[in-house]
């Protein structure tokens, strides 16, 4: 009788002839005729490849949105982009011309008290743009329940040198006429139309950084529509674009560049909740703000209200401990 095989010899054998298989079959597809292909099919001319789409531009303040590229833009106005230099102080001894005449320091403007002051650069002959500015803000300043001469000053100046202070005098007549609140006396002072020399108002735009430019082909002047809020001393405070001015938006800018000093206690609750966004040219609600002076006004009235309590507990321990006792 032929001896038992272990399961541990049987292994090796299995594996042995598992391996021949696999391969002899590898030898049988290595020498087995390679089958004819078909001949292959005329590819079509490859289409054109498109043109890559440009990519999208960075979003752009609302006041930008509609600009055109700068190279496409006509000449006349490329390189008219203003300069916002917030905080930088202006020249206040340039010297410029009244509307009677008279030559005067541009601080005069800021000297005669601490008020703020709203700049407009323009010129008077100006066929369509600066007339509308001046007609729209003399229309916004009237709708403000602050008198000028009394809260804050307004100084408008031609950037034209060939332009006499007779034209200023017939914008000042103009805008003074028609300006919608109490004539304070002065008010010719503290609302001062001026021209002067380029010098003058070359060196003024520059730190405001409000370039315009002269079109010889059309005698005009290229430039933004902007007006200047300034501070009581002569700082920029806030650029105010377009040629209409919200009162609230004036209102505002004023109350921020005399920093809560010409306004009500309500006047400085809005400057607290408000700040201007540049990309909306506008100032807008922070709810942050809001939050934080509601919290403050429940903690006042809670406050109040436990107050009110206990001074009454006191006074009824008072008048409990004060009665003659009762005898039983």
């Amino acid at each position: 009788m032929e001896p038992r095989r272990s399961s541990r010899t049987r292994l090796p054998r299995l594996l042995a002839v598992v391996l021949a298989a696999l391969t002899l079959n590898a030898a049988a597809s290595a020498q087995a005729p390679a089958e004819p292909q078909a001949p292959a099919e005329p590819q079509a001319p490859a289409e054109p490849q498109a043109r890559a789409e440009p990519q999208a531009s960075p979003k752009l303040p609302a006041r930008y949105e509609n600009d055109v590229p700068t190279s496409l833009m006509p000449p006349a106005i490329q390189g008219m982009d203003i300069i916002e230099r917030l905080g930088e102080q202006i020249p206040l001894d340039l010297e410029f011309i009244n509307a009677q005449g008279q030559p005067v320091k541009l601080g005069a403007l800021f000297n005669q008290s601490p008020k703020p002051v709203v700049l407009a650069m323009v010129y008077y002959r100006c066929p369509m743009q600066c007339p509308l500015i001046l007609r729209n803000l003399g229309l916004r300043l009237g709708q403000l329940d602050w008198t000028i001469g009394e809260k804050f000053n307004v100084g408008v100046i031609s950037f034209d040198p060939t332009e006499l202070p007779k034209a200023a005098r017939e914008r000042q007549i103009d805008a003074i006429t028609n300006y919608d609140r109490p004539h304070p006396e002065g008010l010719e002072n503290s609302w001062s139309f001026m021209t002067g020399s380029a010098l003058s108002s070359r060196a003024l735009a520059k730190s405001l950084g409000f370039p315009y430019r002269y079109l010889a082909e059309s005698g005009e002047y290229s430039h933004g529509a902007v007006i200047f809020i300034l501070t009581p001393d002569g700082k920029i405070a806030r650029y105010l674009y377009g040629v209409d001015f919200p009162a609230d938006r004036l209102r505002m800018a004023l109350l921020e560049a005399s920093d809560g000093k010409i306004g009500s206690t309500w006047d400085r609750v809005l400057l607290f909740c408000f700040h201007f966004d540049p990309t909306a040219n506008a100032y807008v609600l922070q709810a942050f703000r809001v939050m934080q002076i509601g919290a403050s006004a429940c903690a006042l009235a809670l406050g109040t209200l436990l107050t009110v309590l206990w001074i009454k507990d006191r006074r009824r321990r008072s008048r409990h401990l004060a009665s003659p006792a009762t005898v039983l």
